[in-house]
């Protein structure tokens, strides 16, 4: 049976199965699911055809996201939620621009590697920093203040 909890305002469907990253978690149907399941239990969907409408509430088509929070497959509506910058994550493994709630973060352990290469406009060598404002996980050119609350 899905579990509804409210994390700050934030909306999510608790699964009742263990994960410890995002990526080990999947939609549990495969048109609108609402609810995460480990993927050795996610339906294969490819070539299935879903209907083009949002259902009230978490949609996995409509923007919804999966993650893995306190070692639950989850569904929320908002994956940059933070209270604290230590709640955020780089949301790519590798020159990464964008920040997510670590609940949604990457296991970048299985990263191939990355290129030696500071990109411009990434985390890459000290270019940017991640912090968390207005309760979202955000990055910040290098030199940049995060607003006084």
């Amino acid at each position: 049976m899905k579990k509804l909890l409210v994390w700050g305002s934030i909306l999510l469907a608790l699964g009742a199965e263990e994960c410890t990253y995002a990526s080990e978690c999947g939609p549990a149907r495969c048109c609108h699911a609402n609810r995460a399941v480990p993927l050795a239990q996610a339906p294969i969907c490819d070539g299935v055809a879903c209907a083009l409408y949002c259902r009230p509430g978490l949609d996995l088509t409509c923007g919804s996201h999966i993650g893995c929070y306190k070692s639950e497959c989850i569904v929320s509506n908002n994956n940059k939620y933070c209270t604290d910058a230590s709640d955020c994550v780089p949301r790519q493994c590798c020159h990464a621009t964008e920040a997510v709630n670590k609940a949604f973060g990457l296991d970048c352990s299985k990263e191939a590697g990355c290129t030696a290469v500071c990109e411009p406009g990434t985390l890459d060598c000290g270019n940017a920093f991640i912090t968390c404002i207005d309760n979202e996980c955000t990055v910040l050119p290098q030199g940049a203040s995060a607003p006084a609350k």
